[in-house]
This record gives structure tokens, C-alpha cells and sequence, in this order.
């Protein structure tokens, strides 16, 4: 099977492996092991990944240059960035024991990190982007009543979540929103009510 990068890293959990994938986490469906589908991704902070861990439905990524990055993949079909640790050095490797996460960090050697979960305040159900010409087309259920849409260019600490003020239109059942597309990356998220 294809994959969007180098894989250097993964972990089998029951019916998923869980793939460092150029700078992505990819969950893979491998109930069938002579079909193996991919269910799942989401983008990482960083330009490969080096070793993947997975414990309570949260994969912990070595994740090179983007240090250890840590996802919630209770929902593989929709892995969530939860947040990341800047290791100083690459980091190749990472274990975890309770609330710790030990990472290897090459130069900087091993970084101790303390990791505490919080039930997720964001959740973006049926967030849908495509593109429409040059244009970027943001779209979700009508149903999800009250929420905020937000944006940010990047993960880095200086870049925090902002509304995004924009013309809102419901068309068959959803809320579409149509925003230039400028610039090479940004992220958005419903934050619910």
C-alpha cells in the first residue's frame, strides 16, 4: 500500500497500525492484512516521524524536527493534533509510562515529558474543506448549532487559534463557507459551544 512518506515508525494496536508517514500519523485498517486500508490521518508539525507509541487511544510520535507530537486517535477515522513538545534536539524515539513520555532526542539526549489529558474542548464532527476553483470551501452540518469556526497558520506558540469572521450560507443540509485560498497551509476547527 502507498503511503504519503518514508515510514520509519509504526505500531499495531487490535485492527489498526498506526504509521509515521513522511509528517503524518496514518491509521491503517489491517483486519484484513492481505487489504490493508488507510482510515485515517492528520498532518503533523514536522517533516518526518521517526517512531510511533500508542497507548489509551493516544498515539505519542517521535516526530523529528516537530519533537513529540501527540494525537488522540479514539476516533480513527478522524485522528486530533492535541498538542506537542519542542524536544530541542531530533526527537527518534519515544516510550511511554503513565502520565510520562520518554523521548529520545539525539543531541539533546533524553527528554522526560509529563503529559496530562484533558477532555477535548474542540471537535470538529463533520468539518468538511475542498476545494472550488481558487477558492477554499469549508462545510458542516446544519445541525451543529452555536459553533465557532477558527483558524491558524501553524502550530507554532505564536500562532493561536482566531475566529474567522466569514459569510455563512446553508445549502442541503449544511453550513458552507468559501474563503480565498492564499498562502500554503492553514488549519481549521469548529469549537463547539
Amino acid at each position: 500500500m502507498e503511503t504519503l512518506g518514508y515510514v520509519f515508525g509504526m505500531e499495531v494496536v487490535g485492527n489498526f497500525a498506526y504509521l509515521g508517514s513522511g509528517g503524518h500519523l496514518e491509521v491503517v485498517d489491517v483486519s484484513q492484512p492481505d487489504r490493508p486500508v488507510t482510515v485515517g490521518r492528520v498532518a503533523l508539525q514536522s517533516s518526518e516521524t521517526r517512531m510511533v507509541r500508542v497507548v489509551d487511544n493516544t498515539a505519542y510520535v517521535a516526530a523529528w524536527d516537530g519533537g513529540l507530537q501527540v494525537v488522540d486517535v479514539t476516533n480513527p477515522a478522524v485522528p486530533q493534533l492535541l498538542g506537542s513538545f519542542d524536544t530541542v534536539g531530533v526527537a527518534i524515539g519515544v516510550d511511554v509510562a503513565g502520565n510520562l513520555a520518554y523521548v529520545a532526542a539525539a543531541e539533546a539526549g533524553l527528554k522526560v515529558v509529563e503529559v496530562r489529558l484533558q477532555a477535548p474542548q474542540v471537535s470538529a464532527p463533520g468539518l468538511r474543506v475542498g476545494a472550488v476553483g481558487g477558492w477554499l470551501e469549508l462545510a458542516w452540518p446544519v445541525t451543529l448549532t452555536g459553533v465557532k469556526l477558527q483558524h491558524r497558520e501553524s502550530f507554532a506558540p505564536e500562532n493561536a487559534w482566531q475566529d474567522l469572521p466569514a459569510a455563512r450560507v446553508e445549502v442541503n443540509g449544511e453550513v458552507r463557507v468559501n474563503l480565498e485560498a492564499v498562502g500554503n497551509s492553514g488549519y481549521f476547527r469548529l469549537l463547539m459551544p
